[in-house]
């Protein structure tokens, strides 16, 4: 254990300090395999610890395109901080790291997602569908991204949607280009509905001042699908039962419904048009 000896160790590297701009044309090696001596107690301790090198590739990364070498020398000094004091390294393998790099165009474009999707008997969609982002960044050859207006989502089949459901698809990737990130995550929500109806007094709109008019019958019932989710919520003043008032003689006027509330569906009116007489 005190006597000094060679040992062989191999020492994963880990790369960063890289934009996504930046493609490295070669293969890095992931370790460095390296000859160190000391006495026996210290290579145990190193044998047994966890070593691993960290390169900043981008302090050597100077303009858009070009090539760098990682010496023996840069190679050495950041390992020798990671070992023993006492410990000499007698070789290192690769003796050099090399390679070349160029910095692609990019640009932001929309994701078009690609789906088939149906929900079960009685239920309805809740809301459109949720992309964990709605867009991706795109990189490659000017001329290769300048034409490219979206990337579209593999194809995603969803059948009979009951509740939520969340999958996580692949994006269709042009040839020569690189898309970040390379894949997300959509989202569809699903209730069972009901049916709610009121009866509603008519407003007219557009009524010339001075004047009156008389509807027959002055309420309607209006039917509406909801969620089950806002069935409670949903109220009689959050629907609106208006007509225009008549540019020209007409037999009856036909009733429309007006609504902020953006889970009200199919909505159904009786009687759908009334008759009048203006009175001046």
């Amino acid at each position: 254990m005190s006597s000094s000896r060679d040992m062989t160790i191999k020492i994963p590297i880990i790369y960063s300090g890289i934009s996504e701009e930046i493609v490295i044309n070669e293969e890095l090696p992931t370790t460095l395999t390296i000859v160190v001596r000391d006495d026996g107690k210290r290579l145990r301790q190193i044998s047994r610890s966890d070593i691993q090198t960290k390169l900043q590739l981008g302090e050597f990364i100077q303009q858009a395109n070009g090539e760098v070498h990682l010496t023996t020398d840069i190679l050495r000094s950041r390992i020798q901080d990671l070992l023993p004091g006492s410990t000499n390294i007698q070789k290192i393998l690769p003796e050099e790291i090399f390679f070349t790099y160029h910095i692609q165009h990019t640009k932001l474009v929309p994701v078009h997602i690609q789906a088939d999707v149906d929900v079960a008997p009685q239920h309805q969609m809740i809301g459109d569908v949720e992309l964990s982002q709605d867009s991706v960044r795109i990189f490659g050859a000017n001329e290769v991204i300048d034409s490219i207006l979206y990337i579209a989502t593999d194809s995603i089949i969803v059948r009979d949607l009951r509740d939520s459901v969340c999958i996580t698809t692949g994006l269709v990737t042009p040839q020569n280009v690189r898309v970040v990130p390379n894949q997300i995550s959509a989202q569809w929500h699903a209730e069972p509905f009901t049916e709610k109806s009121f009866k509603l007094p008519i407003k007219v709109v557009g009524l010339p001042k001075g004047e009156r008019i008389r509807l027959f019958p002055q309420k309607a019932d209006v039917t509406v699908r909801v969620g089950i989710s806002n069935y409670t919520a949903l109220q009689a003043k959050d629907i609106q039962l208006f007509c225009q008032y008549p540019e020209h003689d007409c037999q009856a006027l036909l009733l429309q419904v007006k609504t902020t509330k953006p889970y009200i569906y199919n909505i159904r009116i009786s009687p759908s048009s009334v008759e009048y007489i203006i009175e001046r």
